[in-house]
């Protein structure tokens, strides 16, 4: 048996391991998102992820050294799962994918980024925080009883792994070039060096489960820690694109790093 966290904070699972280490490979086998990958091949990958950190490095003008906080042992993401215990489920719950990097060599430049991204969070209209958040602005809405209303929600079933990290990036760089160029900041990356601290820290997505290396080719890492501000930002501005031309009743919602509308 195995202890664990539900999602949502629906508190303590007490599982078979078995259908625990299922769910996990069903996961995992999915090719749509992740690859099987060899530790040489994460060997070669970080080679190349420290080579370009240092030349991220020299092309900036502040004393930045991000290289001096690789950790002296290269270590992938640990792969574990949040049973989603608040949805209907036959034998097991589906689970939450989350990509534990606490150890990976790439934190500290995906807590760069996160740095970087927070300002740019203020173009993301009425955030919604979770549910409840939700319900409490549904609760303060005036509306024109003359007039008819649609309420729109959007979901999906793994958010994190549908992202397009093209499409991430493009976005991202976009309100991030839009802050600098409004606001006055002491430190300012150009457009490419912004594309290039992305792929640092999004492009090396390699994930371990009892010793087996898997690439996450598809989508973030939930647990990566710029992950919540790139989905935030990103989501805002898909939906955005989507209503273009439409009345806005409410503002506009982003995504929070757990619930989603």
């Amino acid at each position: 048996m195995k202890i664990i966290e539900a999602d949502k904070n629906a508190g303590i699972c007490i599982v078979d391991c078995d259908d625990y280490d299922k769910e996990v490979l069903r996961q995992l086998d999915d090719q749509n998102v992740y690859h099987p990958s060899t530790h040489v091949h994460f060997d070669l990958a970080m080679m190349e992820f420290k080579d370009r950190v240092k030349v991220f490095e020299k092309g900036l003008y502040d004393d930045l050294c991000l290289s001096r906080f690789n950790f002296e042992v290269d270590k992938p993401a640990k792969f574990y799962i949040m049973p989603k215990v608040h949805k209907k489920y036959d034998t097991f719950p589906k689970g939450r994918p989350i990509s534990s990097s606490f150890h990976k060599s790439n934190k500290y430049v995906s807590q760069f980024l996160d740095f970087v991204l927070k300002p740019c969070m203020n173009e993301v209209e009425d955030l919604l925080v979770d549910t409840q958040h939700f319900l409490l602005l549904l609760s303060e809405l005036k509306l024109n009883s003359t007039k008819k209303y649609a309420l729109v929600t959007i979901d999906v079933e793994a958010l994190y792994p549908s992202l397009n990290i093209s499409d991430c990036k493009r976005h991202c760089a976009d309100a991030y070039m839009r802050h600098v160029n409004h606001n006055h900041v002491d430190f300012k990356l150009s457009r490419q060096q912004f594309l290039e601290l992305m792929s640092l820290s999004l492009d090396f997505n390699f994930v371990e489960y009892k010793n087996a290396m898997y690439f996450q080719h598809q989508g973030i890492e939930m647990g990566n820690a710029a992950s919540v501000m790139v989905a935030n930002i990103t989501v805002f501005h898909e939906i955005s694109e989507i209503f273009i031309g439409t009345v806005k009743v409410t503002g506009r919602s982003g995504v929070s790093g757990r619930d989603h509308l």
